[in-house]
């Protein structure tokens, strides 16, 4: 309907008809206008871009409304239906939602998340058959099963290593091609090896050598056949390793020998067949006309049958080791067994062959190129074997020290030896080390009995180390901290041995048992780090009186009378200040008592002195002790310092010469080309800055420099 003209209502010659009808007109024209803007509104846009696209969103994950935030979709919540699915996507309070009230003035998280309820389901999976741990101390990541066997892990060299066994290989059949590749591929990645003897080594998850490369070209391998489980094979384990010759220093072109070594069947390179145990109903020799095998020239050498052997040599000699390897679990958790036989360096003359496990020994140490071990002896029915070396007490469980590869092999054995020359100038009972005094007795405990050989320390002797005819290394064969080479009686409760747990097993504070082992007496209901049994009162007073003392040593050190052995802790600082023995920050010491009353301090591993660790060996001057009691220890005994350090000066018990005579001693047995040999297997060590290789003149112009400076500051 169009709008009437202006005229049709103003002009002079409208009639009044002209006017109604025009007047009708108008209005209709209005009626038009009112339905032209409701027209317009419900034409006009609702949705843009984002709402609609918003909108597709909610109805493809089946919410009806979403929003970026919580906050958000709460301060809308008026415009939500009743029980209308809302989805969040914010990262911290993602998820779904709904208005569980007409006035709920907040959404209520659905309990059902079907993301999340996925993931929960998947790592519960996961958990039921594997296990990932993070705080391995040889490796950053490893993949278990339930049973603890390894899968997967990869190493702190960044190294892969993979056990694929039967049961994680059965999607796969031992017949595809892909399968043997896979093997072929998988085990490239998990045995690259910086081991200094091999090129290549396949391991099982127990660290045992299946197959390797050595770097002389030659394969050696323990085929045991259980390990065909991975192939599906019927065939039930074989325990026996085959090895060809690996090496010009090898006898034998073949050898088939047990799990422990012995040898079951050897041809020798000059042709010598080797049978040690033959059993035959239907055979029959007419003539026996060969040449002795090697085993039956070495007569002596079969495994001792006794649980107690004297072996009257104490010195250099040849540990020859008959294993498939040895041990490379730094936890010290699994172990190697074969068999030792004790020699000399050219086996002519052979002392013992007696049942050995190996285990890594060590905490930092452990981690090195070069690992040392503990050395289990046994003899033939697996008895525990007691070895008695020259004037060393018995022991059935040793060291092997490899010290970091300090090719000297003197530090430590040569500082305890020095320590106790010079204590036994002291006067009575300080010489003696123990301070028990003798009584009478027809009941004394042999324990207390018959003490003649205990040294105090842990004495050992330098050794020559091979496996399976390969030289191995040069070791320090040394005795543990064991009870006997202290005169402890364990059942004494005033003999008390305390021994640092941890590296910060300090004297300058109170006793802390989780940071010691109390290694004697026995107690009911002890164990290592752990407290002391309440009925054990009198040692608990014993150890909190020496604590105690020491940790207000500026205030009680007047009355040490009361609670120290006095000489022994002077002599043990002026030793640690003499040979740079730094490393005794709560580490690296024990501690004894034998009446429950006097404490005596004595010294332990000393093989990272004369500079040894990461100075090259340089010479030092300036007090080097300074950690823990010590300092204030060196300013309230000054005088008792001085006093002793003047003692051994003018009776001649402390000089260059003879501090270097004591190292001397220790390794003047060891043939130079061992040393060529150990140099050229294990490398510089780096813990001597990798730059240099330590002798003994070394050892003479650090000593002479650490004797001038004490001289300067003790000497009356």
């Amino acid at each position: 309907m169009t709008l009437p003209d202006a005229s049709q209502f103003n002009s002079p010659t409208v009639t009044e008809n002209q006017y109604k009808e025009a007047q009708a007109q108008l209005i209709d024209h209005i009626k038009t206008l009112a339905a032209k803007t409701e027209v317009v509104e419900a034409v006009a846009p609702k949705a843009d871009q984002v709402y609609v696209e918003n909108a597709l969103s909610s109805f493809q994950n089946g919410a009806i409304k979403t929003y970026p935030t919580l906050a958000t979709a709460n301060a809308d919540i008026a415009n939500i239906a009743l029980n209308t699915k809302v989805s969040v996507l914010s990262e911290t309070d993602g998820g779904d939602y709904y208005k569980a009230t007409a006035d709920a003035t907040s959404l209520t998280k659905s309990p059902y998340d079907s993301v999340k309820q996925s993931k929960d389901y998947t790592d519960q999976l996961f958990k039921k058959y594997f296990n990932v741990v993070t705080n391995d101390p040889e490796f950053l990541l490893v993949v278990t099963d339930n049973a603890g066997n390894r899968l997967l892990a990869i190493d702190r060299s960044g190294y892969t290593h993979l056990n694929l066994t039967q049961e994680y290989t059965d999607t796969v059949k031992p017949s595809d091609t892909t399968y043997h590749s896979l093997v072929s591929l998988l085990s490239l990645l998990g045995n690259v090896t910086t081991d200094p003897e091999n090129l290549f080594i396949v391991s099982d998850a127990s660290k045992n050598t299946l197959l390797k490369i050595g770097r002389d070209g030659m394969i050696s391998g323990n085929f045991n056949i259980g390990y065909s489980d991975l192939l599906n094979t019927p065939q039930a384990p074989l325990q026996l390793g085959l090895e060809d010759s690996s090496g010009i220093s090898n006898p034998y072109l073949l050898k088939i020998s047990d799990l422990s070594g012995n040898i079951l069947f050897a041809i020798f390179k000059d042709g010598t067949v080797d049978i040690p145990y033959l059993s035959s109903s239907n055979l029959q020799v007419d003539t026996i006309n060969s040449v002795l095998s090697v085993l039956e020239q070495n007569a002596s050498a079969k495994l001792t049958t006794k649980t107690k052997v004297n072996v009257t040599r104490q010195g250099y000699m040849r540990l020859k080791v008959e294993a498939l390897n040895f041990p490379t679990d730094i936890t010290g958790q699994i172990g190697t067994k074969g068999t030792v036989l004790f020699c000399n360096p050219t086996e002519t003359e052979q002392y013992l062959k007696c049942n050995v496990e190996m285990f890594v020994q060590g905490a930092s140490s452990a981690n090195d190129f070069k690992k040392g071990y503990t050395f289990d002896l046994y003899n033939s029915n697996g008895e525990e074997l007691g070895v008695k070396f020259g004037d060393m007490i018995s022991s059935s469980s040793f060291h092997l020290k490899a010290f970091y590869r300090d090719p000297t092999h003197t530090r430590d054995q040569a500082g305890y030896r020095f320590w106790k020359s010079l204590a036994e100038t002291l006067d009575y009972p300080y010489c003696k080390i123990n301070n028990s005094v003798y009584a009478q007795s027809t009941t004394r405990s042999d324990k207390a009995e018959f003490t003649f050989d205990a040294k105090y320390y842990p004495h050992g002797f330098p050794v020559e180390i091979y496996l399976n005819d390969t030289f191995h290394g040069l070791y320090t064969l040394r005795l543990k901290k064991t009870r006997e080479n202290y005169t402890l009686n364990n059942a004494d409760l005033n003999h008390i041995f305390l021994d640092n747990a941890e590296y910060r097993a300090r004297l300058n504070t109170s006793f802390n048992y989780a940071q010691w082992e109390i290694k004697s007496p026995k107690m009911k209901g002890y164990s290592d780090q752990g407290p002391i049994p309440a009925t054990f009162p009198t040692v608990q007073a014993a150890i909190d009186n020496l604590f105690n003392f020491t940790k207000g040593l500026s205030a009680n050190y007047a009355n040490h009378a009361t609670v120290l052995n006095l000489p022994h802790w002077v002599l043990f600082y002026i030793l640690a200040e003499l040979t740079g023995h730094w490393d005794i920050d709560g580490n690296n010491y024990n501690i004894f008592t034998w009446d429950g009353v006097h404490w005596s301090i004595l010294p332990y591993d000393m093989d990272l002195t004369l500079n040894w660790y990461r100075n090259s060996g340089a010479t030092q001057t300036g007090f080097l002790i300074n950690v823990d009691i010590w300092q204030t220890f060196r300013t309230v005994y000054s005088n008792e310092i001085k006093a002793m350090w003047t003692k051994f000066r003018n009776e001649k018990s402390l000089t260059t010469e003879k501090v270097v005579n004591t190292y001397r001693n220790v390794a003047k047995d060891i043939p130079r080309e061992v040393y060529v040999a150990d140099k050229a297997k294990w490398g510089l060590a780096t813990d001597f800055t990798g730059n240099d290789y330590p002798n003994i003149e070394q050892i003479y112009r650090y000593i002479t420099a650490r004797i001038a400076y004490l001289d300067s500051q003790w000497l009356a």
